[in-house]
């Protein structure tokens, strides 16, 4: 079984839990509220920020090929939330101290499917009354716009190829990612449908 079939298979259920926390109903039903969307940027900044400072602190070389400066997310988040007149948080930089290479590849691994299916949630926002006149413009959730997909084949190549014997890690890594976003979103008292966090 290929790296990317084993992320896929493995952390399936963990990438379903998170859905469901961050609103993946209210998205698809049109019934997210402008709260609840401003809730998504900060989770999403909680772990987006430390995650591209952690990869920023390592080795250079492992992540050369991921070419990190054209993926950054964190500034998208801030524009949203700017744009808005929220206040943007300190980073929570212990989230990602010692991990390794492999680890923070699992990490990004969540980090690249997240923006890959933001493109869809954009159009769902788009149609949202609750929101369309905010979220419907967000820089966060446009990816990286008609790229999005030539981007995600792109590191779909460029993981496999850093993965070397380190398989083991890359999936753990990106449990861990998907369990930190359980935890940013309880840390952060969000809340998933009737139940409160």
């Amino acid at each position: 079984m290929s790296i990317m079939a084993r992320l896929r298979q493995e952390t399936q259920l963990c990438h379903e839990q998170v859905e469901k926390l961050l609103y993946a109903e209210q998205i698809q039903n049109g019934t997210l509220t402008l709260e609840q969307y401003i809730q998504l940027l900060y989770v999403n900044l909680s772990f987006h920020q430390p995650l591209e400072e952690a990869i920023g602190a390592a080795d250079p070389l492992f992540f050369a090929g991921y070419t990190p400066d054209q993926r950054s997310k964190a500034p998208l988040i801030r524009q949203d939330l700017q744009r808005l007149r929220l206040p943007i948080p300190p980073t929570q930089q212990q989230y990602f101290q010692g991990w390794s290479n492999w680890q923070l590849l699992g990490a990004v691994y969540v980090a690249e499917g997240s923006t890959l299916g933001g493109r869809v949630i954009s159009k769902y926002l788009q149609k949202n009354a609750l929101v369309s006149h905010t979220a419907g413009q967000s820089c966060f959730y446009a990816g990286y716009g008609d790229q999005t997909g030539a981007m995600w084949k792109t590191f779909c190549t460029y993981l496999p190829q850093q993965a070397g014997t380190e398989e083991d890690q890359i999936v753990q890594g990106a449990i861990n990612a998907f369990q930190l976003y359980e935890r940013i979103v309880y840390s952060l008292s969000v809340t998933a449908g009737p139940v409160a966090a």
